[in-house]
Order: C-alpha cells, then sequence, then structure tokens
C-alpha cells in the first residue's frame, strides 16, 4: 500500500479542527441589537399635532416618546403646551393624544402616561424638568394589570390626571 504525503492521523486531526471551528462559529450569537421599543424617538409622523390642536383648540409639542417591553406594553410621551393651559383643557388635550396614538397603533399599548410641561418651564432635556401634571391611561387605573390583562378595545381602562404641586 502506498503512503500518501500527509499521514493520517494529520489528516483526521485538521478534518477534526476544521469541523469543530465550523461548529463553534455557527453557534456564535451575535449580540443583540436594541430593540427599537425601547429607544426614544422624535414623533412627527407618529402623532398629528396639528389633527390635536384642531380638535382641542390647544398648540402641542409632542417633545418625545417612548415605548418600553418586549411587547412593546408602556407608551410615555412627554408633552409642552402653552403656559397657563387651564386644567380641564390639558385634560381634553391628553385624552385625544392618547386617543390619536391607539388610532395609528390599535390593541398595541398596554399602559400610557403623558408628562405635561409648560413651555417656560421646559428647559434642557425633558428628563431633567419637572412636569406640572402627569396622566395615565391604565387596566382598572392598575399599573400591575398593564400586560397581565387583555387590551378589550381599552373598555376597561380608565384615565387619571394629577397636577404637581409647585415647590416654593
Amino acid at each position: 500500500m502506498k503512503k500518501s504525503g500527509v499521514s493520517l492521523s494529520l489528516r483526521i486531526g485538521l478534518a477534526i479542527g476544521f469541523l469543530s471551528l465550523c461548529v463553534l462559529t455557527g453557534c456564535k450569537r451575535a449580540a443583540p441589537p436594541k430593540p427599537a421599543d425601547t429607544q426614544a424617538h422624535v414623533t412627527a409622523s407618529e402623532i398629528n399635532t396639528q389633527d390635536i390642536t384642531a380638535r382641542t383648540g390647544i398648540r402641542c409639542r409632542i417633545i418625545k416618546t417612548q415605548a418600553l417591553g418586549s411587547a412593546p406594553i408602556h407608551k410615555f410621551l412627554w408633552v409642552c403646551v402653552p403656559d397657563q393651559t387651564p386644567q380641564k383643557k390639558v385634560e381634553e388635550l391628553v385624552r385625544e393624544i392618547i386617543k390619536a396614538t391607539i388610532e395609528k397603533y390599535p390593541n398595541t399599548y398596554h399602559s400610557f402616561t403623558a408628562h405635561l410641561f409648560y413651555e417656560n418651564e421646559l428647559t434642557g432635556k425633558p428628563e431633567d424638568c419637572r412636569p406640572f401634571a402627569k396622566a395615565t391611561f391604565l387596566p382598572k387605573g392598575d399599573w400591575s394589570k398593564a400586560g397581565r390583562v387583555p387590551i378589550d378595545d381599552y373598555n376597561n381602562y380608565q384615565f387619571a390626571l394629577e397636577f404637581m404641586v409647585k415647590e416654593k
């Protein structure tokens, strides 16, 4: 029997090494990209503020929105309104913003939170400023039920609006 130039044990070793390399690189997981639902983004196309203004008579600016959760579950909004907007109008405005979000993304979000700022009090990033009001729209008004109960066209959701007390 004629022997080849490369020994059998060397060929077997190379084949095992090659297979090991193929298996290891095939099983290697790439770092997961940061999901879009945890990133904040500008909302120019997400919510039509001109339509909201037409419905409520209040000019507003949606500074930022953020969706959190794996589905996503929670929707957060940062909204700027003219100084001294009456509380009743603020409530009407926030309800319309939530309604517009639901119309655009039906049965998507399990909770909504809106942070409201007066124009003259918004300096810098909204996260660094104190809102004058906070609104929530939650299943049965309870944070613990968000993501745990069916949305059902938001029939069992409760709206709450809290105005913050100014510190002196």
